[in-house]
Protein backbone atom coordinates (compact mmCIF):
# COMPACT_ATOMS: atom_id res chain seq x y z
CA UNK A 1 0.00 0.00 0.00
CA UNK A 2 0.98 3.91 -0.26
CA UNK A 3 -2.03 5.81 1.24
CA UNK A 4 -2.85 6.33 4.40
CA UNK A 5 -6.15 4.07 4.23
CA UNK A 6 -3.60 1.08 3.87
CA UNK A 7 -1.94 1.64 7.23
CA UNK A 8 -4.36 -0.41 9.06
CA UNK A 9 -4.34 -3.42 6.83
CA UNK A 10 -0.28 -3.38 6.44
CA UNK A 11 0.07 -2.87 9.95
CA UNK A 12 -2.15 -6.33 9.95
CA UNK A 13 -0.52 -8.30 7.29
CA UNK A 14 2.22 -11.13 8.43
CA UNK A 15 4.34 -9.18 5.75
CA UNK A 16 3.28 -5.18 5.16
CA UNK A 17 5.17 -3.77 2.26
CA UNK A 18 5.22 0.01 1.47
CA UNK A 19 6.06 1.71 -1.30
CA UNK A 20 8.80 4.51 -1.00
CA UNK A 21 7.30 7.06 -2.86
CA UNK A 22 3.75 6.74 -0.57
CA UNK A 23 2.50 8.19 2.63
CA UNK A 24 4.73 8.04 5.63
CA UNK A 25 1.72 7.06 7.31
CA UNK A 26 1.74 4.17 5.35
CA UNK A 27 5.31 3.50 5.87
CA UNK A 28 5.54 3.73 9.38
CA UNK A 29 2.39 0.59 9.43
CA UNK A 30 4.26 -1.55 6.79
CA UNK A 31 7.33 -3.94 7.82
CA UNK A 32 8.91 -3.03 4.68
CA UNK A 33 9.37 -0.37 2.10
CA UNK A 34 9.86 -0.55 -1.50
CA UNK A 35 12.35 2.60 -2.35
CA UNK A 36 12.13 2.22 -6.13
CA UNK A 37 8.77 1.29 -6.20
CA UNK A 38 9.46 -1.91 -7.81
CA UNK A 39 7.99 -5.52 -6.84
CA UNK A 40 10.83 -6.99 -8.25
CA UNK A 41 13.02 -6.17 -5.52
CA UNK A 42 11.30 -8.26 -3.07
CA UNK A 43 12.82 -11.22 -5.02
CA UNK A 44 16.14 -10.21 -5.25
CA UNK A 45 15.86 -8.90 -1.29
CA UNK A 46 14.91 -12.77 -0.97
CA UNK A 47 17.69 -13.80 -2.86
CA UNK A 48 20.49 -11.83 -1.03
CA UNK A 49 18.81 -12.65 2.00
CA UNK A 50 19.20 -16.69 1.48
CA UNK A 51 22.55 -15.68 0.01
CA UNK A 52 23.63 -14.30 3.15
CA UNK A 53 21.99 -16.57 5.39
CA UNK A 54 23.99 -19.72 3.30
CA UNK A 55 27.49 -17.66 3.49
CA UNK A 56 27.21 -17.10 7.32
CA UNK A 57 26.66 -21.01 7.52
CA UNK A 58 29.81 -21.37 5.70
CA UNK A 59 31.69 -19.03 7.64
CA UNK A 60 30.41 -20.49 10.92
CA UNK A 61 31.48 -24.21 9.76
CA UNK A 62 34.82 -23.11 8.61
CA UNK A 63 35.61 -21.43 11.46
CA UNK A 64 34.27 -23.93 14.05
CA UNK A 65 36.45 -27.13 13.65
CA UNK A 66 39.89 -25.72 13.66
CA UNK A 67 39.32 -22.63 15.79
CA UNK A 68 37.90 -25.40 18.42
CA UNK A 69 38.44 -29.37 18.09
CA UNK A 70 42.14 -29.25 16.56
CA UNK A 71 42.91 -26.62 19.02
CA UNK A 72 41.26 -28.54 21.52
CA UNK A 73 42.65 -31.79 21.00
CA UNK A 74 46.12 -30.97 21.91
CA UNK A 75 45.18 -29.70 24.71
CA UNK A 76 42.83 -32.67 25.71
CA UNK A 77 46.16 -35.12 24.88
CA UNK A 78 48.54 -32.86 27.00
CA UNK A 79 46.63 -33.52 29.87
CA UNK A 80 45.23 -36.55 29.99
CA UNK A 81 47.05 -38.92 27.78
CA UNK A 82 50.57 -37.08 29.23
CA UNK A 83 51.84 -35.90 25.54
CA UNK A 84 54.04 -33.01 25.32
CA UNK A 85 51.55 -30.14 23.66
CA UNK A 86 51.33 -30.87 19.79
CA UNK A 87 50.64 -27.50 19.50
CA UNK A 88 52.14 -23.99 21.24
CA UNK A 89 49.47 -21.29 22.48
CA UNK A 90 51.24 -18.81 20.17
CA UNK A 91 50.47 -21.06 17.01
CA UNK A 92 47.04 -21.43 18.28
CA UNK A 93 46.37 -17.37 18.48
CA UNK A 94 47.78 -17.51 14.75
CA UNK A 95 45.54 -19.90 13.70
CA UNK A 96 42.84 -17.77 15.46
CA UNK A 97 43.40 -14.57 14.19
CA UNK A 98 45.36 -15.31 10.75
CA UNK A 99 45.11 -18.47 9.32
CA UNK A 100 41.37 -19.33 10.05
CA UNK A 101 40.12 -15.84 10.14
CA UNK A 102 41.64 -14.90 6.61
CA UNK A 103 40.28 -17.74 4.58
CA UNK A 104 36.08 -17.28 5.94
CA UNK A 105 36.92 -13.60 5.15
CA UNK A 106 36.55 -15.21 1.50
CA UNK A 107 33.67 -17.02 1.83
CA UNK A 108 31.57 -13.69 3.01
CA UNK A 109 31.79 -12.77 -0.94
CA UNK A 110 30.54 -16.01 -2.39
CA UNK A 111 28.10 -15.32 -4.98
CA UNK A 112 25.07 -17.31 -5.77
CA UNK A 113 24.13 -20.80 -5.73
CA UNK A 114 22.36 -21.94 -9.21
CA UNK A 115 19.57 -23.20 -6.94
CA UNK A 116 19.09 -21.05 -4.56
CA UNK A 117 15.65 -19.93 -5.41
CA UNK A 118 14.18 -23.31 -6.44
CA UNK A 119 14.26 -23.88 -2.78
CA UNK A 120 11.54 -24.04 -1.13
CA UNK A 121 11.29 -21.25 2.48
CA UNK A 122 13.81 -21.67 5.18
CA UNK A 123 13.06 -23.48 7.81
CA UNK A 124 16.30 -24.48 9.72
CA UNK A 125 18.32 -22.66 12.19
CA UNK A 126 22.27 -20.72 11.51
CA UNK A 127 23.78 -23.71 13.71
CA UNK A 128 22.19 -27.15 14.10
CA UNK A 129 22.57 -30.60 15.30
CA UNK A 130 23.48 -31.35 11.39
CA UNK A 131 25.70 -28.98 11.11
CA UNK A 132 27.29 -29.31 14.83
CA UNK A 133 27.94 -33.07 13.83
CA UNK A 134 29.77 -31.99 10.20
CA UNK A 135 31.97 -29.28 11.94
CA UNK A 136 33.10 -31.52 14.81
CA UNK A 137 32.91 -35.32 14.39
CA UNK A 138 33.56 -35.41 10.68
CA UNK A 139 35.79 -31.82 9.75
CA UNK A 140 36.74 -31.29 12.85
CA UNK A 141 38.40 -35.08 13.30
CA UNK A 142 39.75 -34.87 9.82
CA UNK A 143 41.72 -31.99 10.91
CA UNK A 144 43.01 -32.61 14.07
CA UNK A 145 44.24 -36.23 13.24
CA UNK A 146 46.20 -35.34 10.22
CA UNK A 147 47.77 -32.55 12.26
CA UNK A 148 48.39 -35.14 14.83
CA UNK A 149 49.43 -37.52 12.41
CA UNK A 150 52.17 -35.34 11.20
CA UNK A 151 53.37 -34.41 14.74
CA UNK A 152 54.14 -38.22 15.79
CA UNK A 153 55.50 -38.90 12.31
CA UNK A 154 57.89 -36.05 12.86
CA UNK A 155 58.81 -37.46 16.26
CA UNK A 156 59.40 -41.28 15.26
CA UNK A 157 61.86 -39.85 12.64
CA UNK A 158 63.28 -37.84 15.63
CA UNK A 159 63.79 -41.27 17.64
CA UNK A 160 61.22 -40.46 19.53
CA UNK A 161 58.61 -43.76 19.54
CA UNK A 162 54.86 -42.70 19.88
CA UNK A 163 55.00 -45.14 22.67
CA UNK A 164 57.19 -42.56 24.51
CA UNK A 165 54.90 -39.79 23.36
CA UNK A 166 51.99 -40.67 25.23
CA UNK A 167 51.32 -40.92 28.96
CA UNK A 168 55.23 -39.22 29.02
CA UNK A 169 54.09 -36.40 31.60
CA UNK A 170 57.09 -35.99 33.38
CA UNK A 171 58.99 -38.39 31.71
CA UNK A 172 59.20 -35.91 28.98
CA UNK A 173 62.59 -35.14 29.52
CA UNK A 174 66.51 -34.98 28.20
CA UNK A 175 67.29 -37.81 30.95
CA UNK A 176 64.61 -40.20 30.26
CA UNK A 177 64.89 -40.19 26.23
CA UNK A 178 68.10 -39.80 26.68
CA UNK A 179 68.84 -36.57 24.11
CA UNK A 180 70.31 -33.56 25.04
CA UNK A 181 67.70 -30.90 26.37
CA UNK A 182 68.28 -28.67 23.41
CA UNK A 183 67.96 -31.08 20.81
CA UNK A 184 64.89 -31.99 22.33
CA UNK A 185 63.21 -28.90 22.77
CA UNK A 186 64.02 -28.06 19.33
CA UNK A 187 62.47 -31.42 18.26
CA UNK A 188 59.65 -30.17 19.82
CA UNK A 189 59.37 -27.23 18.76
CA UNK A 190 59.87 -28.29 15.13
CA UNK A 191 57.07 -30.80 15.68
CA UNK A 192 54.84 -28.16 17.11
CA UNK A 193 55.71 -26.19 13.63
CA UNK A 194 54.71 -29.30 11.54
CA UNK A 195 51.38 -29.68 13.38
CA UNK A 196 50.25 -26.03 13.01
CA UNK A 197 51.46 -25.93 9.13
CA UNK A 198 49.51 -29.16 8.72
CA UNK A 199 46.08 -27.92 10.17
CA UNK A 200 46.68 -24.80 8.04
CA UNK A 201 47.09 -26.73 4.71
CA UNK A 202 44.21 -29.27 5.56
CA UNK A 203 42.07 -26.22 6.04
CA UNK A 204 42.19 -24.69 2.43
CA UNK A 205 40.63 -28.57 1.51
CA UNK A 206 37.80 -27.11 3.86
CA UNK A 207 37.35 -23.96 2.32
CA UNK A 208 37.48 -25.25 -1.51
CA UNK A 209 34.35 -28.22 0.08
CA UNK A 210 32.47 -25.31 2.15
CA UNK A 211 32.32 -22.68 -1.16
CA UNK A 212 28.62 -24.18 -1.95
CA UNK A 213 25.92 -26.37 0.39
CA UNK A 214 24.85 -28.43 -3.18
CA UNK A 215 26.75 -27.29 -6.07
CA UNK A 216 29.77 -29.22 -7.15
CA UNK A 217 32.38 -27.10 -7.65
CA UNK A 218 33.01 -27.72 -11.34
CA UNK A 219 29.56 -26.75 -11.88
CA UNK A 220 30.52 -23.36 -9.22
CA UNK A 221 33.86 -22.74 -10.30
CA UNK A 222 35.70 -20.16 -8.07
CA UNK A 223 37.98 -19.19 -10.86
CA UNK A 224 35.49 -19.11 -13.67
CA UNK A 225 35.21 -16.29 -16.13
CA UNK A 226 31.87 -15.82 -15.01
CA UNK A 227 31.03 -13.05 -12.73
CA UNK A 228 28.16 -14.65 -11.47
CA UNK A 229 30.68 -17.59 -10.36
CA UNK A 230 33.69 -16.23 -9.56
CA UNK A 231 35.00 -15.45 -6.42
CA UNK A 232 38.30 -13.55 -6.36
CA UNK A 233 39.04 -13.07 -3.15
CA UNK A 234 39.76 -16.88 -2.13
CA UNK A 235 42.63 -16.29 -3.90
CA UNK A 236 43.90 -12.88 -2.07
CA UNK A 237 42.73 -14.21 1.47
CA UNK A 238 43.96 -17.68 0.73
CA UNK A 239 47.14 -15.77 -0.62
CA UNK A 240 47.38 -13.45 2.88
CA UNK A 241 46.58 -16.88 5.09
CA UNK A 242 49.11 -18.42 3.56
CA UNK A 243 51.95 -15.62 3.82
CA UNK A 244 51.14 -15.15 7.33
CA UNK A 245 51.72 -18.96 8.33
CA UNK A 246 54.94 -19.06 5.89
CA UNK A 247 56.55 -15.91 8.44
CA UNK A 248 55.45 -17.14 11.59
CA UNK A 249 57.65 -19.95 11.27
CA UNK A 250 60.38 -18.53 9.24
CA UNK A 251 61.44 -15.24 10.31
CA UNK A 252 64.24 -15.43 12.97
CA UNK A 253 62.07 -12.95 15.05
CA UNK A 254 59.35 -15.77 15.79
CA UNK A 255 62.19 -18.29 15.80
CA UNK A 256 63.70 -16.70 18.72
CA UNK A 257 60.68 -15.25 20.49
CA UNK A 258 58.11 -18.15 20.55
CA UNK A 259 59.93 -21.50 19.43
CA UNK A 260 58.80 -21.92 15.75
CA UNK A 261 60.56 -23.95 13.38
CA UNK A 262 60.61 -24.26 9.61
CA UNK A 263 59.30 -27.55 8.89
CA UNK A 264 60.86 -30.22 6.24
CA UNK A 265 58.33 -30.29 3.62
CA UNK A 266 57.94 -33.98 3.61
CA UNK A 267 55.52 -34.24 6.70
CA UNK A 268 53.18 -31.73 5.11
CA UNK A 269 51.97 -34.75 3.22
CA UNK A 270 48.96 -35.60 5.64
CA UNK A 271 47.86 -31.89 5.17
CA UNK A 272 47.64 -32.48 1.84
CA UNK A 273 46.03 -36.04 1.72
CA UNK A 274 43.39 -35.61 4.50
CA UNK A 275 42.63 -32.07 3.10
CA UNK A 276 42.25 -33.31 -0.78
CA UNK A 277 40.09 -36.17 0.92
CA UNK A 278 37.55 -33.94 2.56
CA UNK A 279 37.20 -31.83 -0.73
CA UNK A 280 36.58 -34.95 -2.55
CA UNK A 281 34.83 -36.67 -0.19
CA UNK A 282 32.66 -33.37 -0.27
CA UNK A 283 32.30 -33.30 -3.64
CA UNK A 284 30.88 -36.93 -3.96
CA UNK A 285 27.89 -36.16 -1.47
CA UNK A 286 27.32 -33.20 -3.34
CA UNK A 287 26.70 -35.16 -6.61
CA UNK A 288 25.08 -37.62 -5.19
CA UNK A 289 22.68 -35.25 -3.61
CA UNK A 290 21.84 -33.64 -6.39
CA UNK A 291 20.89 -37.42 -8.22
CA UNK A 292 19.63 -38.96 -4.90
CA UNK A 293 17.56 -35.86 -3.19
CA UNK A 294 16.11 -37.81 -0.21
CA UNK A 295 18.92 -40.54 0.02
CA UNK A 296 20.84 -40.85 3.83
CA UNK A 297 24.28 -39.47 2.31
CA UNK A 298 22.15 -36.35 1.37
CA UNK A 299 20.98 -35.93 4.33
CA UNK A 300 24.25 -36.03 6.01
CA UNK A 301 25.03 -32.78 4.93
CA UNK A 302 24.79 -29.61 6.34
Amino acid sequence: GDGVNDAPALKQADVGVAMGSGHAVSKDAAHLILLDDNFASLVHGIEMGRLVFDNLKKVVLFLLPAGTFAELLPLLAHFFLGTPLPMSPFLMIIVCMCTDILPSMALIYQQVESPLMLRPPRNERLVDRRMLFFAYLYLGLLEASSAFIAFLWYLSDQGISPGEVFFAYEYWDAEHLGLPQAELDNILNTGQSVYFLTLVIVQFGALLALRTRYTPTLNHNPFSIQAAKRNAHMVAYGALSSLSAVLVICLPVFNDSFGTRWVPVKYLAPGFGFGGFIFLSDELRKYWSLKFPNSLISGAGW
